[in-house]
């Protein structure tokens, strides 16, 4: 998680690498579900957020499951009902090896 975080890939990459470039970016995720079927799709088939519903006990999950669907619900910019659209930033990094 700390890769998007400007300060820490700095100093990561200050030795061995020139003319490094840190760009905030936004990705448009779209999913052809509804936000509650994005998250099940995650959950199935996202290896980390299998690994942290697999984590959890049983009430713990419904909780997670909860959460995700709200917070997909949320930021969901589809018109559509059955799908699902999110805008995520993300660090985009270059740099040169030398």
């Amino acid at each position: 998680m700390d890769w998007g975080n400007e300060s820490i890939v700095s100093h990561r990459l200050q030795t061995g690498f020139k003319d490094l470039q840190l760009t905030r970016r936004i990705a448009s995720m779209r999913f052809p579900y509804s936000p509650a079927d994005t998250v099940e799709f995650f959950r199935k088939y996202y290896g980390p957020t299998f690994r942290a519903f697999e984590s959890l006990p049983a009430p713990s999950q419904e909780a997670l499951r909860r959460d995700l669907v709200d917070l997909q619900t949320r930021y969901n910019i589809a018109t559509a009902s059955h799908q699902t659209e999110v805008a995520a930033e993300y660090l985009e990094v270059v740099a040169t090896r030398i």
